[in-house]
């Protein structure tokens, strides 16, 4: 069927702005460009903001990109209409057609108010996307409030694998699985894209041979000689394999049970000469034999395989965790369930318009999400898709071009894009050739599965680069091995195709022009299919004296020496009275003491302390002011670019800085960031966020696999082995194919011949459309190397030509037209070895200083930082983080009063409580939990002790309920929350505290707050239509309950400025409330605060609990005192 013959060329400023469209936009032809303009018709035309307008891509990247180029498209936009200078004709046309259709003014504000909310643009990944629908539309997407979404379940995943394999190692079965997959982390290598998906898990049959065997067992007496004359192997290891199988086949003859049989054995001995031969009854035997013995091994798998799943989405419920393959499979099952009606009716209202950039690289379930918000049947809708089939080449990270056919069919209406604004008109030609392969407009069968190829036209003012060489735009190398005899060369042949390329790339260097401007290292790309590919080439480039740079070598951050310092540091600062601590932090690079200034060190007691003062001073910054401060002032004054590897280094410690000050917000406890970034070191996640960021690499040559390279381009492309291949050793966790007609995916774990038929075609296919974009990049100029390759038929370029062997004269005949693209030849004998010389210079650079005044009355503030130098009152006693083992040496039997005091305790407590279900507690997980994190402290109780504990506090009575009737959705856990400080004027906020006390009161003195008040509520819960904050205070005031009345509790809650707290906690939660309850009333809905004092609360007691109310007017002037908006109480 052809598609693209029908479909019109796309016309931004006509597209209607209703149902759904699919824009097929080739390599280079201006995606982005459309995008923007499309985006300015939906603000104009049909009068949505730009929070209205959902905008969808696959990376963090992409949508930074999008966003960017909106902003200047936009800023641009506005001048032209309120210029109307147009560049051209076709600017004019775009302009001066929405003109007609809008109130010009009316217009202008709108783009001027869409540029002031740009930040409010619904600009996301499809993630990003998922992950806001199901926590906007939590009631109707069934999401808990408190669901931690976007988090990593790896290491829940191994847990489940590890918990598996002890399972099953008395197993005597164990033994299949240990052969295979010998430690958990293989065996979660190899399935954890099945485990953390809901990929079906259909085991193949196991079939009882019996019966087979008595039938056919009889023929092998008949055929057992033909085998023998048929196979007389010469290596001993083959003859073995043989007499294994002889021996085998004569046991079965005897009435034995047929045993194992090697894998090898089909391959070896029933190939087409033995079917001919009429060994066709014992070839059956033997597959049969050998496939059961598979399937059975599988099945093992397949039983670990759910057992992890199960486990796996246990642990995610029990946290609330949603991963990113969750978010997507929660929201489309959300879509079908039974609010969906409701749920897809409130996503169109608040999405009415949507654009879906890279749409070839989704996968069913998106599509499926947004074919369910987007349906005709729902109503008005505009869903414009925009993508490129033949650029589809992530099927190994889920990417579907079924997806994308699929969609196709059902689109109201399609169309193209088919003039190419990237490359010249030379390169355009040159690949036209390669994938149309005559003179023909359209190739039907270029890409296969309805995918055509159709003649990309060059934008009218591109003109060809002027080249001192005067070589053609696409140049088709062929290398020969020096032994001219030789018709095939092996992966060996790569370094010769290496050598020539930067023979090739020092001759453009040294000797060629471009439009007269000599060629520079960064305009010239390789692109290679994987790591072993770009090692060779960087290496080969490095003997020849030539900067590189390996784009994709995306290693882990947290793998770097800089992180790997950076976390001795951190360790040194937190606990700077350890010695061994502190001075491996100074001799770290981040410090970098030498030798000689750590001896002095350890002589100079006044320098010792000058450096130990510094650290406890930072560690004081660190709690108050945040880490990113501590850290940016470390690198002022301690990085010294002279010293260091300057830009990689920099790069990496910015990145870790960043990444550390965002996950403080999820590990707020120094002790507790630490352990996160401990693990951190010892683990490699993949995470996007985590990989190196790119130090500039404009001045070297770039080698970047080619799917790194997609959306990418480059002045000069070098392709060096587009005619290589090598098939993997490892068999797939799982087969994937698709019904050729209604394109629905099919998975199966042991395949026939048919379905690995299926398979293999579809990864043909993705071969020919990674060509294909490889080929896209360049601007300039293009070099594709051509060797006679073993298997060169299965390579990307023999697929692409549909070559079964490598014949020139073929080749030369599909891909050469003109000039445009030419054949060059070269033997190998005729490389030269290449040495670039570069003259060396003295830097005389030097690290510029900083001089200014930065404005420091800009705060991140939280009650600890606000309360920090407030002396203790009359009613001072020590807090559960002050002291530990003072105060009454009484003691107890009960674990409430014996647990050791401090804040380990108060850990304990806190991440329990976090944890459970506070109707249904899952106390085998909390206490697995509990001994894991806090080993030391668990030594000191039995599981009954605390299980104990936990039981009785949730049971206790608080003022008509107790914690155990709060359901979990009816609490949110850990609320982080930040509200502005708007010049909050401290003496008015010390006035409220004192009157609400009764007594004098006064904050330090820093006379105002501004910036962000930030915090960390551990529990918000509704109890009969009233929201309350709750707190978790761990303190020991004695060993009795009757030291934890009220009078007790207030004395404690005035001595730690507890009421300072409560009372930015009540201001945050009445901010949030007037945001998300409809017709909120803080008279109605406001419950006030509970402090619980968790070793106080019993079943058959009231203490332990306190509540303050906490009154209209109060409530309302601490909110007034934060906004600076009125006089506090006087």
């Amino acid at each position: 069927m052809s598609w693209m013959s029908d479909m019109p060329i796309l016309n931004a400023g006509e597209l209607p702005l209703a149902d759904t469209h699919l824009i097929e936009a080739s390599a280079g032809t201006g995606k982005t460009y459309n995008i923007v303009r499309i985006y300015l018709r939906l603000l104009l035309e049909k009068e949505l903001t730009v929070d209205q307008i959902l905008v969808m891509t696959f990376t963090k990247a992409a949508t930074a990109e999008i966003r960017n180029r909106l902003s200047a498209f936009l800023r641009e936009a506005l001048q032209i209409w309120e210029t109307q200078n147009y560049r051209d004709d076709k600017e004019r046309a775009f302009y001066e057609t929405i003109r007609r259709r809008v109130d010009p003014e009316k217009a202008r504000l709108q783009m001027r108010q869409a540029l002031l909310q740009l930040d409010e643009a619904a600009i996301y990944t499809i993630h990003g996307f998922c992950k806001r629908a199901l926590s906007q539309q939590a009631f109707f997407s069934g999401l808990s409030f408190h669901a931690n979404m976007e988090a990593d379940s790896q290491e829940l995943m191994l847990q489940a694998t590890q918990d598996w394999y002890r399972r099953i190692q008395q197993a005597d079965w164990y033994a299949d699985i240990d052969e295979r997959w010998p430690t958990p982390e293989a065996f979660m290598a190899h399935w954890s894209r099945v485990i953390g998906s809901d990929i079906p898990l259909n085991a193949p049959t196991v079939e009882n041979l019996d019966s087979l065997l008595a039938e056919h067992i009889d023929s092998w007496s008949d055929e057992r000689e033909t085998f023998l004359k048929l196979n007389k192997p010469r290596k001993a290891e083959v003859i073995a394999l043989r007499d294994s199988l002889i021996e085998a086949l004569d046991r079965a003859a005897e009435g034995q049970p047929l045993q194992a049989l090697d894998p090898d054995v089909e391959s070896k001995f029933f190939n087409t000469k033995a079917k001919q031969a009429g060994l066709s009854v014992c070839r059956r035997l033997v597959h049969l034999t050998l496939t059961n013995e598979k399937a059975r091994k599988l099945n093992l798998a397949l039983d670990g395989v759910r057992f992890i799943r199960e486990q796996l989405n246990a642990s995610k419920a029990r946290q609330d965790q949603l991963d990113f393959n969750d978010l997507i499979i929660q929201l489309r099952r959300a879509l079908d369930g039974p609010h969906a009606v409701e749920l897809q009716k409130a996503l169109l209202d608040q999405f009415p318009a949507a654009l879906v950039d890279e749409f070839q690289d989704t996968d069913p379930d998106q599509y499926q999400i947004l074919n369910r918000i987007y349906h005709r049947q729902h109503g008005p809708h505009f869903l414009c898709m925009i993508g490129d089939p033949k650029q589809a080449i992530y099927a190994f990270r889920g990417g579907d071009v079924f997806a994308y056919l699929s969609a196709r069919e059902q689109a109201t209406q399609q169309w193209t894009m088919d003039t190419n604004y990237r490359s010249s008109p030379s390169v355009i030609d040159g690949y036209n050739r390669t994938f149309l392969q005559s003179d023909a407009p359209v190739n039907p069968e270029a890409f296969g599965f309805g995918i055509e190829y159709h003649r990309i036209l060059a934008a009218d003012d591109r003109k060809d680069p002027i080249f001192s060489d005067d070589r053609s735009g696409v140049q088709w190398v062929h290398l020969s091995p020096a032994d001219e005899s030789v018709n095939t060369v092996k992966k060996e042949f790569q370094q010769s195709i290496a050598d020539w390329c930067v023979q090739e790339i020092a001759h453009l260097l040294n000797d060629v022009t471009k439009d007269e401007r000599s060629i520079t290292a960064g305009d010239i790309a390789l692109l290679v299919r994987s790591y072993g590919e770009a090692q060779l080439l960087q290496d080969t480039l490095r003997r020849a004296n030539l900067p590189s740079v390996y784009l994709s070598a995306r290693q882990n951050v947290f793998q770097t020496s800089e992180a790997r310092d950076l976390y001795q540091l951190l360790n040194g600062i937190w606990q700077a009275d350890n010695d061994r601590l502190f001075l491996a932090a100074l001799a770290g690079s981040w410090i970098g003491l030498n030798l000689i200034e750590l001896d002095q060190l350890q002589h100079d007691e006044r320098l010792w302390a000058q450096w130990q003062t510094r650290f406890v001073q930072w560690r004081e910054d660190w709690t108050q002011r945040g880490l990113m401060s501590v850290l940016l002032e470390i690198l002022q004054s301690h990085h010294r670019p002279q010293r260091d590897a300057t830009e990689r280094s920099l790069t990496n410690r910015l990145h870790l800085a960043e990444r550390l000050q965002l996950e403080s917000n999820q590990h707020r406890l120094p002790d507790a960031l630490l352990h996160w970034f401990a693990r951190a070191l010892d683990e490699d996640t993949g995470e996007e966020d985590n990989q190196l960021r790119l130090e500039s690499d404009d001045a070297l040559i770039k080698i970047i696999t080619m799917h790194g390279a997609k959306g990418l381009e480059y002045p000069i492309v070098f392709i060096p082995f587009a005619s290589y291949y090598s098939a993997s050793r490892q068999s797939p966790a799982f087969y994937h194919f698709h019904d050729r007609e209604t394109f629905a995916s099919q998975w199966v774990y042991l395949s026939n011949d048919e379905q690995k038929q299926l398979t293999q075609e579809e990864d043909e296919a993705e071969r020919i459309r990674l060509l294909y974009v490889a080929m896209t990049r360049p601007i300039d100029r293009l070099y594709c190397c051509l060797a006679p390759f073993t298997g060169f038929a299965q390579s990307p370029l023999g697929l692409t030509l549909k070559q079964a062997s490598f014949e020139l004269s073929d080749i030369s005949a599909k891909v050469c037209s003109g000039q445009a693209a030419t054949l060059m030849s070269v033997n190998e004998r005729d490389i030269q070895t290449v040495t670039m010389t570069t003259p060396e210079s003295p830097d005389t650079s030097i690290a510029a200083e900083f001089h200014g005044h930065i404005e420091r009355d800009w705060w991140l503030s939280s009650f600890s930082a606000l309360t920090r130098h407030v002396g203790h009152s009359s009613h001072s006693t020590p807090d559960r983080d002050e002291l530990d083992g003072l105060g009454s040496t009484e003691t107890s039997t009960e674990l409430r009063f014996r647990l050791a005091k401090g804040a380990e305790a108060g850990n304990l407590l806190h991440d329990t409580l976090e944890h459970c279900d506070f109707t249904n507690p899952d106390y085998p997980t909390l206490l697995e939990q509990a001994r894991k994190r806090y080993s030391i402290l668990a030594k000191s109780f039995t599981d009954d002790e605390f299980r104990q504990w936990i039981d009785e506090l949730l049971h206790a009575p608080i003022d008509g309920f107790r914690l155990c009737d709060l359901p979990k959705q009816k609490t949110l856990r850990e609320a982080e929350f930040y509200f502005p400080m708007e010049d909050t004027p401290i003496d008015k906020l010390s006035a409220i505290i004192a009157q609400r006390r009764g007594e004098t009161f006064q904050l330090p003195d820093r006379h105002r707050l501004k910036g962000m008040m930030h915090g960390f509520i551990d529990l918000i819960f509704e109890w009969q239509g009233r929201y309350y904050v709750a707190d978790y205070k761990s303190t020991h005031l004695g060993h009795q309950l009757t030291h934890y009345q009220p009078p007790s509790i207030r004395h404690s809650i005035l001595s730690s400025h507890y009421d300072v707290q409560y009372a930015i906690y009540a201001v945050a939660l009445h901010r949030y409330l007037a945001g998300r309850v409809p017709g909120y009333n803080p008279k109605q809905h406001f419950g006030g605060v509970y402090y619980f004092y968790l070793r106080g609360m019993h079943p058959d007691s009231t203490t332990g609990i306190y509540h303050d109310p906490i009154g209209i007017q109060d409530l309302q002037a601490l909110d007034a005192v934060f906004r600076a908006e009125v006089p506090a109480h006087d």
